[in-house]
This record gives C-alpha cells, structure tokens and sequence, in this order.
C-alpha cells in the first residue's frame, strides 16, 4: 500500500526473512528441557572432500532419549505454483532427515504460510508432519508429541 521500509545491515535482513521462524522453534524446544537442541546448523558429511564438499544447512535440530527431530522452516509461500519448488523442499527434508536422523529420527516441516495441496499431499505420502500457518501457535504440543513418540504426518 506504498510504505515501504529500509534493513539497515544484514543480519536484520536475515531475521526477517526467515531466521524468525527458525528462532521461534529453537525458542520453544528449548524451552522444553530436551537433551540437546540447535539451530541454524551447517555441516559436511563425514568422507566428504573437504575442499568441493557440499554444506547441509538444518534449520532446527533436537535430540532427546536418543532420537533426533530434524525441523525444516519455510516462512516463504509454498503456493506460487513453483511445483519443482516444493517438491525440492519435502524431498530434501526427507533425504536429510533420514540420514541425519536415523532409524529413529523425525522428520517436521513448519510454513508460516498455507501452504499447496501438493506439499500437503507429499508430506502426508512421506509421513512428514506439517504444521503451517495458525497451527505453528501448537509447536509446542506438537513437541511434547514427539516426545512421547505419537507425533503424526495430518
């Protein structure tokens, strides 16, 4: 509606493009006297080239009674139509998620926008639980779910 406003560095730019989310699950699993929980980790997989090797960003990561929950956040829409997109983005989760995580890992994806029937349905066919838009207010029943092993793909 013609306002605009002005990011003055970097990191402020960061925060509001995504970071927000990222810290928002941080926030709320760490409030919950998990074993571990980390946000914003990089990493290389072991046997990896050190000098060519790809680095795998994870949003959200937390551990407790030796099971890991890998947590994707997504503040963008997910409804542009960009369906190569979105399939990219439940596949990589999926992907990592499952090497990362384990036998026993968890696998969370977190859209402050609605997102499409697609990414709905992908979610659901990987058993991916999504929680988008008003549902993020549930993280932190969603959490205590996992915890007690009964968190479920909607």
């Amino acid at each position: 509606g013609g306002r605009s406003f002005r990011l003055t560095d970097h990191d402020a730019a960061r925060y509001l493009s995504g970071f927000w989310l990222e810290e928002y699950a941080w926030w709320i699993a760490s409030d919950m006297a998990l074993s571990d929980v980390r946000c914003g980790v990089q990493g290389t997989w072991e046997g990896a080239a050190k000098k060519d090797a790809p680095k795998n960003e994870f949003d959200v990561l937390a551990v407790h009674n030796n099971r890991m929950l890998v947590v994707e956040c997504k503040p963008l829409r997910l409804d542009q139509g960009e369906q190569a997109k979105e399939q990219n983005i439940v596949t990589k989760l999926e992907n990592l998620g499952r090497i990362a995580g384990g036998t026993f890992g968890t696998n969370l994806l977190l859209s402050a926008r609605p997102t499409t029937r697609t990414v709905r349905s992908r979610c659901r066919s990987q058993g991916i639980p999504l929680r988008e838009a008003d549902a993020l207010r549930g993280l932190r029943r969603d959490l205590q779910a996992w915890v007690d092993g009964e968190l479920t793909a909607s």
